[in-house]
């Protein structure tokens, strides 16, 4: 949901801001976008099923059996989450609030080729307080004054 007070307020941002995420498996499909009878935007995004990265990191705590398959695991998560986040600046999306419980670990893990177990896949979510600038360098194009 955007945030009247800190979020963009434009229900143009909305629909910039899905065209512009729209097909990374990383990120949470943003299915509509519009404005309340009380002129609030909004945007109705993917139901993600998973647990919050910081969840999932408390869960795997107590799991280093194999050390190298836990460092193995934890950096192809990480690089699941920095492929999403590129994918949206590269499209000129900023979304200014990355933080553990806006990184989903989803549920059902991917297998590997060898059909073992692989590492879950992860979806950014909540681009409320996003950004978006010009990727031709000329500047912020839709977004709060000042913010």
């Amino acid at each position: 949901m955007v945030r009247e007070e800190e979020g963009l307020h434009d229900g143009r941002a909305c629909v910039a801001l899905a065209v512009a995420l729209d097909g990374h498996p990383g990120i949470a499909a943003i299915y509509d976008s519009g404005t309340t009878r009380e002129g609030l935007p909004f945007y109705a995004m993917e139901l993600v099923r998973g647990l919050p990265l910081g969840e999932h990191l408390q869960r795997r705590k107590g799991d280093h059996g194999q050390a190298v398959a836990e460092v193995r695991h934890w950096l192809t998560l990480f690089k699941k989450i920095c492929e999403a986040v590129a994918y949206a600046h590269q499209r000129g999306v900023i979304h200014r609030d990355l933080k553990p419980s806006n990184l989903f670990v989803m549920r059902e893990p991917a297998t590997t080729a060898t059909g073992e177990p692989g590492v879950p896949d992860v979806k950014v979510i909540d681009f409320g307080l996003a950004r978006l600038v010009d990727t031709e360098g000329r500047g912020t194009l839709l977004t709060d004054v000042g913010r």
